[in-house]
């Protein structure tokens, strides 16, 4: 069994339920099999809401979210986690032994700040945000760019802890004056192939850059009373002033009566701020930047790229050579004619980076930090996936919460439960420690997490064709379905992963 299960980073795997039929899950899929869960929703119609939640618990939080829904959301990893998941380069030369906490601590973005023996969320992530902050004030302080390259395996959460930081930190950032802008690689790659020229690259990012100037003026009355101030008394950079507390004033408007969330503000912003003409976003930019104001630039979504198309002519690799153009202001990257004065348009303007990027594709960034650069500070930081227990875990409590049929302390109970159904688990694949389970996927949470919504899912059913969904309301449901004979019968079924 166990070779079977260790082959859990090719594109599908399946699990092989007591009549016989495969629940097929694609790797590109970001949560349970939707086909799996519409025929448990057609053969139980009544159970419609526990199956779609269990699907809403697999769903990614977006960039603008309640802090305290990321609080309840995200899984810090442990320092044994932290071991686990990198025990392939713990004793690699280049990044040294990982044997104390305070090594780890210096090298993992999102090492956790314990309290009371448990990960503070709040605590964690300021952490984190200072770790950022510090490094962007030490570079300005050597006149440097900034080249921060958070690197960690596919799945292991790059992008939920970029939209995490950026999202929750935000104020934390522009209180050291700060404008944090967030750009997803998938946001631009298609239409960069449409444009194919370094010059509509970086109009994109100008376009974002403003973007989230608007939003910093529109969330935080700080950073609005300086523009609103500055627009009346510098005659000079009224002009460009204007035009920003044009396009923001509805939005923060709306923002402020609550009719617009960060989520909403932050899409409908990118159309109307798309709208301005470069030169008018270049002067509001080259105003807020002239008042003391820094960028830093999160580039994330490298993972859609596949390594083979560092090493061959591609479309793909053209792509990420106009990244690094742009990043390192060096034209000659991309043999373009308009590629210098592309890299021109932010004269003055020194933008920090922090990419989110995969360990293959940091490789092919690596090379530039090595190239004699000038006023570039290169940094790397890594990030680790949770344990399983802990990645279930999570999982389990928000949809126990979103039921409404349990407390606190019965939730506690059904954590205690699972802990030991995983150990069992982890017994039946041949491993020492549950924590390991995770390695089975390659350290891929995303696959981790779907499945055990595989998992929670079959438990409901095995319960639902048992007793014909009769006499069983959803707290007694969920209870049997946590019953030790439950899940004694689905961990010891056969399971392929191919």
């Amino acid at each position: 069994m166990f070779s079977d299960f260790q082959r859990a980073s090719n594109s599908h795997f399946k699990l092989v339920t007591r009549d016989e039929r495969f629940l097929s899950i694609p790797a590109a899929s970001a949560t349970p099999s939707p086909t799996y869960i519409e025929r448990l929703i057609e053969d139980f119609p009544d159970r419609r809401p526990i199956f779609n939640s269990i699907l809403k618990q697999q769903q990614k939080l977006r960039f603008g979210t309640k802090n305290r829904e990321w609080f309840d959301y995200y899984i810090w990893p442990t320092f044994e986690d932290i071991r686990a998941s990198y025990a392939d380069i713990v004793n690699d030369p280049y990044n040294g032994k990982l044997e104390k906490e305070q090594e780890a601590a210096s090298r993992f973005l999102n090492f956790p700040v314990l309290e009371n023996g448990r990960p503070s969320g709040p605590k964690s992530i300021d952490r984190s945000a200072k770790l950022v902050r510090n490094a962007v004030n030490e570079s300005d302080a050597l006149n440097q760019r900034l080249v921060m390259s958070v690197v960690g395996k596919v799945g292991s959460g790059k992008s939920c802890f970029s939209r995490f930081l950026f999202s929750c930190r935000r104020s934390y950032f522009l209180k050291s004056n700060i404008i944090c802008s967030r750009i997803a690689f998938s946001e631009i790659d298609n239409e960069i192939s449409s444009q194919g020229s370094l010059r509509y690259a970086y109009g994109r990012v100008v376009t974002c850059l403003t973007r989230d100037v608007a939003l910093s003026y529109i969330v935080d009355q700080s950073f609005r009373k300086t523009i609103d101030a500055l627009a009346f008394e510098d005659e000079a950079k009224a002009g460009a002033l204007h035009e920003l507390r044009a396009v923001a004033h509805d939005h923060a408007r709306a923002f402020a009566d609550a009719s617009q969330d960060l989520v909403l503000c932050n899409k409908n912003l990118s159309f109307d701020i798309g709208n301005l003409s470069e030169p008018v976003k270049l002067e509001i930019l080259s105003v807020v930047h002239s008042i003391g104001f820094r960028f830093l630039v999160s580039l994330d979504g490298f993972d859609l790229i596949n390594c083979i198309d560092f090493y061959q002519p591609s479309k793909q690799k053209e792509l990420f050579d106009i990244i690094a153009a742009i990043i390192y202001r060096r034209s000659g990257i991309v043999r373009s004619a308009s590629g210098s004065a592309a890299l021109n348009t932010l004269n003055g303007i020194q933008l920090h980076f922090v990419l989110f990027l995969r360990d293959t594709t940091s490789a092919y960034f690596a090379q530039f930090n090595q190239s004699g650069f000038d006023q570039i500070n290169p940094r790397l930081q890594l990030l680790a996936p949770p344990s399983f227990n802990f990645l279930a875990g999570g999982v389990l409590d928000r949809f126990l919460k979103s039921t409404k049929a349990f407390n606190k302390d019965e939730r506690r109970g059904f954590q205690k439960n699972f802990q030991r159904y995983s150990d069992e688990l982890s017994t039946e694949l041949e491993f020492g420690e549950s924590a390991s389970i995770l390695s089975t996927f390659n350290f891929n949470a995303r696959k981790a997490k779907r499945f055990f919504g595989i998992l929670l899912c079959v438990a409901l059913e095995e319960r639902l064709r048992a007793f014909g969904g009769e006499g069983l309301n959803t707290k007694n449901l969920i209870k049997q379905a946590f019953s030790d004979r439950t899940w004694k019968s689905i961990i010891r079924r056969p399971y392929k992963i191919w």
